[in-house]
């Protein structure tokens, strides 16, 4: 095991934490950033309010990376892309762009 995966272990155990080095608990450390994140972010457009996921979709920041806003704003509202496309500009969707930094903390280029 290395030196860092130890150290990771020794935290986790001294928490209390059961750990088991074969498993890769993704619930769990979900669970945790959402805990440290709070409530999660909301899109006001048109009257109405979309809650946005609380992490990035792997979806979205692939997307937005291409260039590929349509897929990324899809993956990030999901079943509500609609809605929102029935009725945005495109300055609606360079201010959403715009935000979707904010929210999650990215820099351009990330």
């Amino acid at each position: 095991m290395a030196a860092r995966t130890r150290r990771v272990v020794a935290r986790r155990a001294a928490r209390g934490e059961v750990v088991d080095a074969r498993v890769i608990d993704l619930d769990a450390a979900r669970v945790a950033r959402a805990e440290a994140a709070g409530s999660p972010a909301t899109l006001k457009f048109g009257g109405k309010e979309y809650t946005l996921p609380a992490e990035v979709p792997v979806l979205a920041a692939l997307a937005y990376e291409r260039g590929d806003v349509e897929t990324a704003i899809r993956a990030l509202l999901g079943d509500a892309a609609d809605d929102f496309f029935a009725s945005a500009s495109l300055q609606d969707v360079e201010a959403f762009s715009e935000g979707y930094g904010l929210v999650y903390g990215l820099s351009e280029g990330e």
